[in-house]
């Protein structure tokens, strides 16, 4: 049971003490299990989760998620034809010039968050984000803006929602 090549996982063996289940029915525990997403969170009070990968007690691999099938598979063709429609654009005039006003305008739409390194305090930084949702059936374009004439392009495949295997 392998993961990806980009798994921070340093062992290929399942978890099989059944302590995540366990945990998971334990209504005191705040270890859950996310039917849908076939995934074990530890869950804080403000309603966020953190992933669990390895079971704590044996270290074996948790479940693997079915994240990924919720989402579209972009196609090498498509990434090269959506990255050839941003070449040369260098400004936000520029790419609303080339694909007209966003679908959606998030003004603090990237946010980075830096950890303290020596004399550094942690830092926060925010970046408005342009996104483009018509241009393609499996992605949206993402655009950063760092600077104005600092822009950068990302794209994430769009969500499809629960696939049955």
């Amino acid at each position: 049971m392998r993961r990806g090549s980009d798994s921070i996982s340093k062992t290929s063996t399942p978890c099989d003490c059944n302590y995540l289940r366990n945990a998971a029915a334990d209504p005191a525990c705040p270890i859950v299990f996310d039917e849908e997403m076939g995934e074990y969170h530890i869950t804080d009070s403000a309603g966020g989760y953190l992933m669990v990968y390895h079971c704590p007690l044996c270290g074996g691999l948790a479940k693997p998620s079915k994240r990924s099938t919720f989402f579209a598979v972009i196609s090498p063709a498509e990434l090269d034809r959506l990255f050839a429609m941003t070449h040369g654009l260098n400004s936000i005039d520029q790419v609303i010039a080339a694909f007209g006003s966003p679908d959606v305008d998030l003004p603090h739409g990237l946010i980075s968050r830096q950890i303290a390194r020596g004399e550094e305090s942690p830092r926060v930084t925010a970046h408005r984000t342009l996104k483009y949702e018509r241009l393609s059936e499996t992605a949206d374009l993402d655009v950063e803006v760092h600077g104005p004439d600092d822009i950068r392009f990302g794209l994430s495949a769009k969500y499809l929602g629960p696939r049955t295997p």
